[in-house]
């Protein structure tokens, strides 16, 4: 993967590497939208994918839960996250975190919830 694709989502300071000596182990590109349906801003996670050598080691569950926190941070009410429905990993990972999944395997969460522990 060229650093320099991923730049744009990483200015954002939504989007997340997992990174040991130069080698990238996991990666997370989202970003704000702003005014979609009722929600003035929504983090929208385009993409997250971990290195199939170093699954279980809660790699995803970190970048996944640094992202929702900098969301939060950037004033994010809500987090939407596609995820394909024979991705059982990335379904069970996104669980585990709080989201719910609706009938199109879309993941939700809501920001604003004083329980959810990030």
């Amino acid at each position: 993967m060229q650093r320099t694709a991923v730049h744009p989502y990483l200015d954002s300071g939504l989007s997340f590497v997992a990174e040991e000596d130069g080698e990238i182990y996991g990666f997370l590109f989202a970003q704000m939208l702003h005014h979609i349906a009722d929600c003035d801003n929504l983090l929208w996670i385009e993409n997250m994918g971990v290195d199939p050598v170093v699954r279980r080691n809660e790699i995803g569950c970190r970048l996944l839960r640094e992202c929702l926190r900098a969301g939060r941070g950037q004033g994010a009410q809500v987090a939407h996250s596609m995820i394909g429905q024979d991705n059982a990993p990335s379904i069970m990972l996104h669980k585990k975190i709080g989201f719910f999944m609706d009938r199109r395997n879309v993941a939700l969460l809501d920001l604003t919830d004083p329980k959810l522990r990030l």
